[in-house]
């Protein structure tokens, strides 16, 4: 006998009659998720894919519940990511990172950053800017 996975096992459970309806919409969601991203980044708007699902009969949850659902599932993310990030930043490699010199190109005498002649310096005339 194959092994189901933790999504079925979870899809089966959210459909039995002792769950409330909040948890077996929530488990249809997060059933469909990977599927509604991918679809997003091929350009659909949210509202297309979940007028697809509900009309289609695969969702039974309004445009506001998907949108929370969905606000949801992002911000759990991008608390992983930033966790992630954060763990990252934190390794003793990156705390103290070494130092490395910038060794800055001398500069000539009387120059100035934009290469300005100073008083009493040649000044070489400019070619005229041909547009």
């Amino acid at each position: 006998m194959k092994k189901k996975s933790l999504g079925e096992l979870l899809s089966e459970y959210a459909v039995k009659a002792e769950t409330d309806v909040a948890a077996r919409k929530q488990a249809a969601f997060l059933a469909r998720w990977d599927e509604i991203e991918e679809y997003h980044r091929k350009g659909w708007s949210y509202i297309n894919i979940w007028r697809a699902l509900f009309e289609g009969g695969e969702f039974d949850l309004s445009y506001a519940s998907f949108n929370h659902y969905m606000r949801k599932r992002r911000l759990r993310e991008r608390q992983a990511q930033n966790r992630a990030r954060n763990q990252a930043s934190t390794s003793p490699a990156t705390l103290n990172p070494p130092v490395q010199s910038v060794a800055k190109p001398p500069l000539t005498p009387g120059a100035t950053r934009v290469d300005m002649p100073v008083f009493g310096q040649d000044v070489k005339p400019r070619e005229p800017r041909k547009f």
